[in-house]
C-alpha cells in the first residue's frame, strides 16, 4: 500500500465516523512504538481507530491485518494516551477500507475489538 493510499483511507475514515457523530481529538498519535491512526470521541467514550486500506481483496481483507499482535500494540498505546489524558470508558474501532481503482470505497466497520 501506498502511503498516500493510506493518508487518503484515514482522511475517509475520519470523515466516515464524524458523520456517525464521532468527534476528532487527535491523529496519527505516536505512543510507545505503535502510530494511533485517529483517536475521537464517541458520546463519552474515547475510541482509538485503527484504519486499514487496501485495493483489493486480493492478499484477504483490510481488517484481518489486525492481528493480535497489532491489538496488543494498540492497548499499550491507547493506555499510555489514557494515562496522560485520564479518559474512560474507551475502546478501539477498525475501519476497514477496500477501495478498488476507479470504483468506489468499500467502508465495513467494526466497533470494540
Amino acid at each position: 500500500m501506498t502511503r498516500s493510499l493510506g493518508k487518503e483511507g484515514e482522511q475517509m475514515a475520519e470523515r466516515y465516523l464524524e458523520k456517525l457523530g464521532y468527534r476528532v481529538l487527535s491523529r496519527n498519535e505516536r505512543l510507545v512504538g505503535c502510530e494511533i491512526d485517529l483517536i475521537m470521541k464517541d458520546g463519552e467514550e474515547t475510541v482509538f481507530v485503527e484504519v486499514k486500506t487496501r485495493r483489493s481483496h486480493s492478499m484477504g481483507y483490510p481488517e484481518e491485518s489486525v492481528t493480535p499482535r497489532k491489538r496488543g500494540h494498540i492497548r499499550r498505546a491507547a493506555e499510555a494516551w489514557l494515562l496522560a489524558h485520564g479518559e474512560r470508558p474507551w475502546r478501539v474501532d477498525v475501519v476497514a477500507i477496500t477501495w478498488a481503482e476507479g470504483a468506489k470505497p468499500e467502508i465495513a466497520h467494526f466497533i470494540g475489538i
